[in-house]
């Protein structure tokens, strides 16, 4: 892969992508696309443009470091460990470090920047 730097445009057009985990969907039934601007040559590391439509997913243990900047739409986390509700909205930005246990609420609809380092130890 070259080396340099990749604009990654918002409103790039987004491939359909089956539903990753779809044991832990817990409401409604959300349809996720996708376009992946780059991945590390060890296949670590993966950046892009994500959505989904509306639905609640329970995560036992956030499998990947990510960061995630919204688009547009709005998502709400909830914390396994304390409880503790956050609603991000457009132009918000948060990271969810592996192992974390949460729900994931997607109201109607949201549209995300995301980074993703997949074998953080």
């Amino acid at each position: 892969m070259a080396k340099k730097v990749i604009r990654m445009k918002s409103d790039v057009k987004l491939q359909d992508i089956p539903q990753q985990a779809p044991e832990l969907i817990t409401a409604g039934d959300p349809q996720e696309k996708d376009h992946t601007y780059y991945t590390s040559e060890d296949e670590a590391m993966f950046s892009g443009v994500w959505e989904s439509t509306a639905g609640t997913l329970e995560v036992e243990s956030y499998p990947v470091d990510e960061f995630c900047y919204v688009i547009s739409g709005s998502v709400v986390i909830t914390n396994h460990e304390d409880n503790s509700r956050e609603e991000f909205k457009t132009g918000e930005a948060f990271f969810i470090p592996k192992g974390t246990g949460l729900i994931w609420h997607v109201p109607e609809h949201i549209r995300k920047y995301y980074v993703i380092r997949a074998n953080a130890e």
